[in-house]
């Protein structure tokens, strides 16, 4: 896989750029597959394109979303009863 690096003139091109690249990953998944599944962190960062998302006219019964977290969380080693 080539790595590619985009330099964006501000946030709303920023912006444009993650939905397309969405968008396009979400048709292909469900041309491919006939569903996608996708992870979305939260926080405040992803809001503005999770925003724009919602208004892609999708074929959101194909879409399943999960949330996740990307903070790290030490594992429990013992647990005191």
């Amino acid at each position: 896989m080539d790595t590619i690096v985009e330099v964006l003139g501000d946030k709303t091109a920023l912006i444009e750029r993650a939905l397309a690249l969405v968008v396009e990953k979400i048709e292909a998944a469900i041309a491919c597959k006939g569903t996608c599944r996708i992870a979305l962190s939260g926080g405040s960062t992803p809001k503005p394109l999770y925003e724009k998302l919602a208004e892609q006219a999708l074929p959101w019964e194909k879409v399943q979303i999960f949330w996740g977290d990307e903070r790290y969380v030490a594992p429990i080693t013992r647990i005191a009863i």
